[in-house]
C-alpha cells in the first residue's frame, strides 16, 4: 500500500494489525494445526484480538467523524457571520 498521511498513521496501522489478525484465523480454518484443545485456544485467542483491534478502529474512525463534524460546523459558522 502506498504510505498513509500522518493523520491516518495510526488508523492506517490498527487496520493492516487487523487485517493481518483475520489473516490468521482465516488460515487457521482452512488449514487447522494441533489437537481441538490449542486450536480452540488460538481461535479464541484471534478472536479477542480482532475484537479489540476493531473497536479500537470504531473508536478512531468516531474521532475523525467527529473532527470532521466540528470543522463543518465552524465553517459553516464563518460563512453564516
Amino acid at each position: 500500500m502506498t504510505p498513509s498521511p500522518k493523520k491516518y498513521r495510526d488508523i492506517h496501522e490498527d487496520i493492516s494489525d487487523l487485517f493481518h489478525t483475520a489473516e490468521a484465523m482465516y488460515n487457521s480454518a482452512v488449514s487447522p494445526e494441533g489437537n481441538l484443545q490449542s486450536y480452540s485456544t488460538q481461535i479464541n485467542q484471534l478472536s479477542i484480538e480482532y475484537k479489540k483491534q476493531s473497536s479500537n478502529i470504531d473508536i478512531q474512525i468516531g474521532e475523525i467523524d467527529s473532527s470532521k463534524q466540528s470543522d463543518l460546523e465552524i465553517n459553516a459558522l464563518i460563512k453564516f457571520m
